[in-house]
């Protein structure tokens, strides 16, 4: 199959982009990479090589740069972009859509059999579950129906919209959410921003959109906890949704409030530096040994959790 990765990102979220991409290299995939960007590109793409506009090379694959603002957050935007590319490029079979704090643990021959059994997505880390009565799903069915969509998969299944693969043949769920988001926008819904602390209303984010779009489709597959590495098995994806992100961390700092390093946080450095090298290697060996000792100190000292 002829596959494509899709992420967006804006501000310093460049430097989930580039390990995304090592991450995808790292586990065999041989595809082409699109990345939309908010507002300037990557430094690190000074060591590629450029091939044209906005394009470019690592170790024989393609990295094709847009420039992506919509009036609406990035995170409302992934079913458009990745509609868009499926439009453009006939060619390709399936795309991948992954934020830029998602990396790549499995082997890609995993990804491509995942993708065969159906839309691939994972569960949710805070909400794996939200039952069909739910009062989040009445609103949603709303507007399902308002979108003159139908509700074909009664699922109590809550997924995490940070990573989802489609092939060509399953777009209709992409279109479906984007139907969907055009119907929140114009019901008056604020896709400017997230509001994920408010459990009081049915869209906090893309993520219930998605959840929606999920009830007008029966061909998802979709994996547990493990799958982002939510319940601590780090076997198919790594998804850092901690605050700060990993490049953020100051690893010595978190240390002395007896804040452990992620596996996420791990996986991250690990794939930080080849072959996108996301900083100088003083920079980079400073950074691990700062690792290595906040790891040592709170093998005997952490905060209570």
């Amino acid at each position: 199959m002829n596959h494509a990765i899709l992420t967006l990102y804006e501000g310093n979220y460049h430097l989930g982009v580039g390990a995304l991409i090592n991450s995808a290299i790292h586990a065999g995939f041989a595809g082409r990479f699109f990345v939309g960007y908010r507002d300037a590109l990557p430094p690190w793409v000074a060591d590629l090589d450029c091939t044209g506009e906005g394009t470019y090379t690592v170790e024989g694959r393609e990295i094709r740069f847009f420039h992506c603002a919509p009036k609406r957050h990035l995170t409302y935007h992934k079913p458009f972009a990745a509609l868009d590319i499926l439009e453009d490029y006939p060619e390709i079979d399936a795309i991948f859509y992954a934020d830029p704090d998602v990396l790549f643990v499995a082997k890609w021959a995993y990804f491509e059999k995942w993708v065969r059994a159906g839309v691939s997505v994972c569960l949710d880390a805070n909400f794996p579950f939200i039952g069909p009565a739910h009062p989040w799903r009445l609103d949603w069915r709303g507007m399902i129906a308002q979108s003159q969509l139908r509700e074909v998969n009664h699922t109590s299944n809550y997924f995490n919209a940070g990573f989802i693969g489609v092939k060509r043949e399953d777009a209709v769920l992409l279109k479906n959410w984007v139907k969907l988001t055009d119907t929140f926008e114009q019901n008056g819904g604020n896709s400017l921003a997230m509001d994920t602390g408010n459990f009081l209303i049915s869209v906090r984010s893309d993520q219930e959109l998605f959840a929606a779009a999920a009830m007008t489709f029966q061909g998802i597959s979709e994996l547990g906890l493990e799958g982002m590495g939510f319940n601590g098995h780090y076997c198919i994806l790594s998804h850092a949704i901690e605050s700060p992100k990993p490049w953020n961390h100051s690893f010595l700092s978190n240390a002395c409030d007896g804040i452990s390093v992620s596996r996420a946080s791990q996986y991250f450095m690990q794939f930080s530096q080849h072959p996108i090298r996301l900083w100088s290697k003083n920079v980079y060996r400073l950074k691990m040994i700062a690792l290595r000792l906040s790891q040592l100190m709170t093998r005997f000292y952490q905060k209570a959790r």
